[in-house]
């Protein structure tokens, strides 16, 4: 997107001899919410890359679309079995994981909290100030939203699955229980449609 940096994270042959332990728990690793939100919709996806849209249509003033923005895939990024493997351990993660403030009753969800300490200007890791975060789509099985909740230097708990997962709990009950609504009221126009 315009303006939009690229992500940090380092080649293998550029890691440090601390890298090794620092990468896997996030540190190292820079980046922004829409990254988060293409790189679980790709496992949502089934390991298959779309490229991002914020604005589905621009119309004038009458209604007439003037441009559409439609899915676009890029590539695959990991192979289909990859990715059931990896929303199978993101279910895991909100079941009997840190994530578990993000179970929603009527379906399964799938995510990753976060807890990121935020750079000093020193370039030192702060152990004060914190982002926490929530990754996930739902439902885990036919996913209808992916979601990326962010919350900066929350007070007095940190950690992404106190703070953030709660949020996408809520907003992932009410989003999937419109879309299930607005998909279930084409269907009967469709058979309303069909049946004239």
């Amino acid at each position: 997107m315009a303006g939009e940096i690229s992500g940090v994270l380092k080649e293998p042959r550029l890691w440090s001899k601390t890298s090794i332990g620092a990468i896997p728990i996030g540190q190292e690793v820079g980046v922004n919410a829409l990254q988060l939100a293409c790189a679980i919709s790709s496992i949502a996806n089934g390991g298959v890359l779309m490229k991002p849209f914020v604005i589905k249509a621009i119309r004038q003033k009458d209604g007439e679309i003037i441009r559409e923005f439609r899915p676009q895939e890029v590539r695959r990024v990991i192979s289909s079995r990859t990715a059931r493997r990896m929303k199978d351990i993101l279910v895991l993660a909100t079941e009997e994981g840190t994530g578990r403030l993000a179970r929603v009753a009527d379906f399964k969800v799938a995510g990753k909290t976060g807890t990121a300490q935020k750079i000093e200007p020193n370039g030192a890791y702060s152990h004060s100030k914190y982002t926490a975060s929530f990754i996930g789509f739902a439902p885990s099985d036919e996913p209808l939203v992916a979601m990326v909740v962010t919350v900066d230097e929350p007070h007095p708990y940190y950690f992404g699955g106190v703070v953030s997962a709660p949020v996408f709990k809520q907003i992932s009950q009410d989003v999937v229980k419109y879309l299930k609504l607005q998909k279930d009221a084409y269907a009967v126009s469709e058979i309303v449609k069909a049946a004239q």
